[in-house]
């Protein structure tokens, strides 16, 4: 037996050979449509149902014939089919094997290979072409999917290309900008470290300009209040004389009612009262000196302002009785606190009570009116002046203002 036979073999061929069923079962299971060709009358072709079935055609209503087909056939593949042909026929070993386009009833493309195998005579011409179609149109839309994608990632590719040939000098001139940016900063930086070196020393010489001046301004409130007191130093020496020599002649009687005769106890108690009231009044008014007189930094407390033009009242009595003037207070009962300097209260209102009765020089008497009311101190003297001490409030004190 030869090496390519075999029993199963052998007994296929003769069931292919005898058994249409066989043959049938063969062509509808593996081929999607044979053909038979007779080469010495050409018009002649037989096709199988399923070949025509493939094209979405009826089988009954085509004839054997090759015109049937030559009509749906691809123009370029035909072509390529006759040339494969006769090269076939010309050389067996050249295969007839190609892939060519049908058109499908519904208009659609329908992708064959279409192979075939010349039948020859005993002189070796070839008288028939047996052929078989399969069906490739899906692999062939998957082969064009491949090749579009293909494509894509192609140009894709490209772009990157481009992209990164054009990418590089604009990375060199960010790399420069960015240099130079860091350059501008760093730059920036020292400048800003220099200005903010020269503005705190500013700032130092400032606080210290700043110091000198609150000190001047002290320095200068101070001597304005020696000079203000020193106007009124003849009302400031009878206001101590008054005191002084109330006590002074209270002691001088006291002992001599103790030389003289025992006195009794009522009676030396209260000339040691009157000598104890007189010192005291000799005590406030040192104490309010004293007051005017501290040289120092401002100090806010809070002012009963009643209590404090009454204070300065009993400082210009004597200056009152001097100038001939009159001195009216009206005092508001229940006027609230202010936080405030009292010196700079007291020394305010000596200088507005000093200038009223300076200011009228051709009335033979000045009467004075001193009133906390509302919101405003008013000095108010006859007989055309008027000085505003405006804006003692409880939060503080504002500038004094004087009206004519």
């Amino acid at each position: 037996m030869a090496k390519n036979d075999n029993y199963l073999k052998n007994e296929l061929d003769s069931m292919v050979r005898t058994d249409p069923t066989v043959f049938a079962f063969l062509q509808e299971a593996t081929l999607d449509g044979i053909w038979y060709w007779d080469l010495e009358a050409p018009e002649n072709e037989w096709m199988s149902p399923e070949f025509w079935e493939l094209f979405g055609c009826d089988p009954t209503e085509k004839r054997h014939l090759v015109s049937e087909w030559q009509d749906i056939i691809d123009p370029e593949d035909l072509e390529v089919a006759k040339d494969n042909l006769a090269k076939h026929i010309a050389d067996s070993n050249h295969p007839y094997d190609q892939i060519v386009r049908y058109r499908h009833q519904d208009g659609s493309t329908v992708w064959v290979r279409c192979r075939g195998i010349a039948i020859r005579d005993g002189a070796g011409n070839a008288i028939r072409l047996l052929g078989a179609h399969n069906d490739v149109t899906a692999l062939k839309h998957f082969e064009m999917e491949l090749i579009e994608k293909q494509q894509a990632l192609q140009s894709a590719l490209k772009a990157a290309e481009t992209l990164t040939a054009e990418k590089m000098p604009a990375e060199e001139a960010l790399q420069g900008s960015y240099a130079e940016l860091e350059q501008r900063v760093a730059d920036r930086t020292v400048e800003l470290s220099q200005s903010n070196a020269a503005l705190k020393e500013e700032i130092v010489e400032r606080k210290q300009v700043e110091e000198i001046l609150r000190r001047q301004r002290e320095e200068l409130a101070h001597v304005t209040r020696i000079g203000m007191l020193g106007e009124i130093s003849a009302s400031l020496a009878h206001e101590l004389n008054q005191p002084l020599t109330a006590i002074l002649t209270n002691a001088q009687v006291l002992k001599r009612q103790i030389d003289a005769e025992p006195m009794g106890l009522d009676d030396a108690s209260e000339a040691v009262s009157d000598v104890i009231n007189d010192a005291r009044r000799a005590g406030e008014v040192i104490k309010r000196l004293r007051t005017l007189l501290k040289h120092g930094e401002h100090e806010v407390e809070v002012v009963d302002i009643n209590q404090l033009v009454n204070e300065v009242a009993q400082l210009m009595n004597s200056e009152i009785i001097i100038k001939q003037a009159a001195l009216t207070m009206e005092l508001a009962p229940d006027l609230p606190a202010v936080s405030a300097d009292r010196v700079q209260l007291q020394q305010i209102l000596l200088n507005f009570l000093s200038l009223a009765f300076e200011h009228d020089v051709t009335a033979t008497a000045t009467d004075v009116s001193v009133s906390p009311f509302s919101k405003s101190l008013r000095c108010i003297f006859a007989p055309e002046a008027n000085f505003d001490f405006a804006g003692v409030y409880p939060i503080g004190v504002h500038q004094a203002l004087i009206s004519d």
